[in-house]
């Protein structure tokens, strides 16, 4: 019987080929592009619903498609999905996506999606990538995580050079060291299980490298050989945290050891630093955040209140604060990004007030929203809390700037948000390579 060729015809929203079986359901194959045509491995699957599957070969490739050309792209890590197609049409798509689905699950009639801005780097260009340490026939192994399981990489073309540097030279150190029976997970085991560790390492803005290493269970391993393994590495600084679950690691990790200078620095209108944690977030890309954080601004009027929920450091707080004049509030979780940021205010004499409270907990400590002129809204991945969301529809000021790295999770808060119509829509590529598309939402209160 000879194999079923596939014609792809989209991508789903993590940038895997759509197809049509025979039969009639839809069928998603990781490792294909519109335009391909292929054959492909079907995983088991019920009698109804969409099949999924992986190429197998590419019979006839899209007119679109380059050569890939990151090794381990080739060894199936799921990293840069999109590194195979042409860039022009990978932010064409990004767009596209991005309307379709305001209209289907936002139900916004006619979004005004501007063209999307294109990152200045396509490549090499996150200050930091996250990774799992496992057990490789008795070795310490960096790798990243598979619907298989876990995969050795010891290079990634997304980071800047400097995190490509280090986290080669951490690969190397690790692998020196031998493995005490059941001290890490194995090959086959889930990522997220009790004995997870994984390594966060970043570049540090001055062309260093730093590494975080999050234990879930610090009893079964010996901490001070592998204290030793980071202190022989390219490392200007490191640290060593216990993380109760990998949810919590960014927020309710304790230290369990740190050499050396493990500060990130982050720069604030183009020439003044933020010294922050390793832990602390922020975007990935700079020269592209740097974009992101212009347009924001340029939405707001001089010497208006801002008040920056999920603000992190405050990077539009205290970029709109020197730029603009204005006074601003900046609502935070993490007790180490709002102490960052309270530093610079205070430093560079800025009317930045933070506030460490837990919008995914509690409601806002803010009574009064009214007094605002603008709020930014940069939650998380999964969005806004509900609660929050109500508290806005009540009380929010006129204007509301909605920063997204989630189209299906922007789209669905954007339709609870009753009190709000959305003006314009800006993309911005933050993710190159990747299905994901940073947004910036203008809306004015109805």
């Amino acid at each position: 019987m000879d194999p079923i060729h596939y014609h792809i015809h989209d991508l789903s929203w993590d940038a895997r080929g759509v197809a049509r079986h025979p039969g009639g359901r839809v069928v998603m194959i990781s490792g294909t592009l519109p335009g391909d045509t292929v054959t492909a491995t079907l995983s088991p699957g019920g009698s109804s619903g969409p099949l999924f599957g992986r190429v197998k070969e590419i019979i006839t490739a899209s007119p679109d498609r380059i050569p890939h050309p990151c090794d381990y792209h080739h060894a199936l890590c799921p990293a840069t999905p999109l590194g195979s197609w042409r860039y022009e049409c990978a932010l064409d798509w990004k767009r596209r996506h991005l309307i379709e689905t305001l209209r289907r699950i936002g139900a916004v009639e006619d979004p005004q999606v501007a063209e999307a801005i294109p990152s200045p780097k396509k490549w090499e260009y996150r200050d930091r990538l996250e990774l799992h340490l496992y057990n490789d026939q008795g070795h310490w192994t960096l790798g990243y995580c598979t619907p298989e399981g876990y995969s050795a990489v010891r290079d990634c073309l997304l980071g800047s050079p400097p995190l490509r540097r280090g986290m080669a030279s951490l690969a190397d150190t690790l692998e020196s060291l031998s493995v005490y029976p059941k001290a890490l997970p194995r090959q086959s085991d889930r990522c997220s299980g009790p004995d997870a560790v994984r390594a966060l390492v970043r570049d540090n803005g001055r062309g260093q490298t730093v590494a975080v290493l999050f234990v879930q269970n610090p009893g079964k391993i010996d901490l001070i050989v592998l204290a030793q393994a980071l202190a022989d590495s390219h490392l200007v600084g490191w640290q060593i945290r216990h993380a109760p679950s990998s949810r919590s690691r960014f927020f309710a990790s304790q230290l369990i050891d740190k050499r050396g200078d493990p500060q990130v620095f982050h720069l604030i209108d183009g020439d003044k630093e933020v010294v922050a944690d390793p832990t602390v977030f922020s975007q990935v890309n700079r020269p592209a955040a740097a974009l992101l954080v212009e347009k924001v601004l340029e939405s707001i009027s001089d010497s208006a209140g801002l008040l920056d929920l999920y603000g992190g450091y405050g990077a539009f707080a205290l970029g709109y604060a020197l730029r603009r004049g204005g006074h601003a509030a900046v609502v935070e979780a993490s007790v180490l990004a709002v102490k960052a940021g309270q530093a610079f205010a205070r430093d560079h004499d800025l009317p930045v007030e933070f506030i460490n409270a837990d919008l995914g907990k509690s409601r806002l400590p803010m009574t009064n929203l009214k007094k605002y002129d603008v709020i930014i809204l940069d939650p998380p991945r999964a969005g806004a809390h509900p609660e929050l969301i109500q508290e806005l529809n009540a009380q929010g000021p006129q204007r509301l700037l909605y920063v997204s790295c989630h189209p299906a999770v922007l789209a669905r808060d954007l339709k609870r948000l009753t009190s709000y119509r959305a003006r314009t829509f800006i993309p911005v590529d933050l993710f190159p390579q990747t299905p994901d598309l940073e947004t910036i939402t203008i809306l004015d209160r109805n």
